[in-house]
């Protein structure tokens, strides 16, 4: 029965730790509208924004809304965002630029983390073009409480 108690108290620790980490937008394209939304909600259109998973998994997309972009960034090149918690390890944020279908390329896009740590700190990826490669990051934040900040960068025509 103890290893019940146990197992519990760790459940407890992963849902209840949790990242606080800041998306800010860089659109050089000299035109379009950048987007950040969670589960269909606009966070962002351009500001800075902070954002907690609360301790639960939490995902965004960004895209450049230039008038050709569906809702959710269909026909667009989106930049998808993903945190996992674990308090064993700390918060996971894996980021990735897509192009593959609903999506489509439409600019130039790239990310970088800033901050978050010497397994965080200076990551990125690029897509320049519709044949651009896998184009993902994996921030793993490996400090414990309180974790570092961490700041992801969306440049589009950069």
């Amino acid at each position: 029965m103890r290893p019940s108690f146990v197992f519990v108290g760790v459940a407890a620790a992963i849902v209840c730790a949790n990242a606080q980490w800041t998306v800010q937008f860089n659109n050089k394209c000299g035109h379009g509208t950048p987007l950040l939304l969670e589960n269909g909600k606009t966070l962002s259109t351009g500001e800075p924004v902070n954002v907690s998973s609360g301790g639960v998994t939490t995902s965004t997309i960004a895209f450049l809304q230039t008038g050709h972009c569906g809702d959710n960034g269909e026909n667009c090149t989106v930049v998808e965002t993903t945190e996992h918690t674990a308090a064993i390890i700390g918060p996971t944020i894996l980021s990735d630029i897509s192009v593959a279908p609903p999506h489509k390329f439409s600019v130039p896009a790239g990310f970088q983390y800033h901050g978050g740590g010497q397994f965080c700190d200076g990551l990125h990826a690029d897509c320049a073009s519709a044949s651009c490669p896998a184009a993902e990051a994996n921030c793993q934040i490996i400090e414990l409480d309180p974790h570092p900040p961490v700041t992801l960068e969306i440049t589009f025509c950069g």
